[in-house]
């Protein structure tokens, strides 16, 4: 167990680092999607952990639509295996459209930048085309 606190004390900073930097860089990239919000404060958050919701694509449709190519997760991770929107985003102040819309997206300590670049173009990629064949979209 001393080994294990010995690593996580000297390998944590530089993760929550690495994390930081791939939330920012994700947010970048999604910046120009309509109607994207971020879920919660931008600083205090879990640095590995990013929530948005896309207005007009449920976040289960999201999550179908890119399976085989970007690992999401719908809600909080409080409610992942449930399709009841976030007690937990409700908290937070968002209502019921926005929390059906809500993603989670993760990263890990072998995350790389260009993992997020790609990950960041399918999630726009299918949320535009999700959003052009529903029939509650409506572009503002």
């Amino acid at each position: 167990m001393g080994a294990a606190a010995e690593i996580l004390e000297t390998e944590m900073p530089k993760d929550i680092k690495h994390y930081e930097e791939l939330t920012k860089y994700a947010l970048e990239q999604l910046k120009d999607v309509r109607q994207m919000t971020l879920n919660g404060s931008t600083t205090d958050r879990i640095a590995s952990n990013l929530n948005v919701s896309f207005i007009g694509v449920e976040g289960e449709s999201l999550m179908l639509a890119i399976d085989d190519k970007v690992a999401v997760s719908t809600g909080s991770a409080c409610t992942s295996q449930s399709l009841e929107p976030s007690h937990v985003l409700h908290s937070m102040g968002l209502g019921p459209e926005a929390a059906h819309t809500a993603v989670r997206i993760g990263f890990g300590r072998f995350t790389t930048k260009e993992d997020v670049k790609n990950g960041m173009d399918t999630i726009k990629h299918e949320v535009n085309r999700l959003r052009e064949i529903s029939c509650l979209w409506e572009e503002k």
